[in-house]
Formats: structure tokens, sequence, C-alpha cells
């Protein structure tokens, strides 16, 4: 992947998570991981969808991704993160969980994440 692409700031987050008396469990206040360059791709054509089901096989994760997010890899990254975007692009003030991180290649030189679009009840 050539540097042009990754056009966006993303943060990568960890969320702390701890029980109540009653066993509930409550998340904590995220805490920054990394912050590290990205390129954000959408997942809602078609090809990108057959790309996706290629890759992570079908009927596992590629329905619930809407995006994938390539970067250089980072070791530590899981699937109980989330992503954030605050650079003032196109993505800004959104927010992804992660669904799953996977090496390109498989050199551990970039990683390629399948990512959720996470909503509040008051985003349309």
């Amino acid at each position: 992947m050539r540097n042009a692409k990754k056009r966006h700031q993303i943060v990568i987050q960890t969320i702390p998570r701890t029980q109540s008396a009653t066993g509930a469990a409550i998340a904590g206040t995220a805490v920054t991981f990394a912050t590290v360059w990205a390129a954000i791709i959408p997942l809602g054509g078609e090809m990108n969808l057959m790309a996706a089901r290629e890759e992570f096989g079908a009927g596992r994760l590629y329905a619930e991704a809407t995006h994938r997010i390539e970067a250089d890899y980072l070791a530590g990254v899981t699937p109980q993160m989330r992503i954030a975007c605050s650079d003032g692009g196109p993505f800004s003030g959104r927010t992804f969980d992660i669904q799953s991180v996977n090496p390109i290649g498989g050199r551990k030189r970039e990683m390629r994440l399948l990512v959720k679009e996470y909503r509040t009840s008051a985003t349309p």
C-alpha cells in the first residue's frame, strides 16, 4: 500500500470493562492505544462485499463489516478495540468497532481491519 492512500488519521482505542455489584458489564472511558495514518474504504458496493467474502470466508464477518481499514501493522490490535476518526476529513467524528484484524500478505508490514460503524440511536 502506498502512503498516498493513508489519508485518515485514526485513533485505536481500548475500552476497559469492569463489573457492577450485580455482575453487569460496565464499559469504561476509551483509552488511546495508538494514533496512526490509514486508508478507510467503505464496503458498500457488491465488488467490495465479494472481496471481503473471498478474503474472510462466506457467512463469517463480512455481513457485519461496513468498512475496511488498512494501516501499517501494529502488534496488539484486537477485535475488542475500536477506531475513532477525528482528522477533519469525511470520517471525522465517526467510530468503528473492530470485527477482525488480519496482516496483509502475511509479512506483518501492514494490517487490514474489517470494522462495523458504531451508531448511537441519535444517528440516522
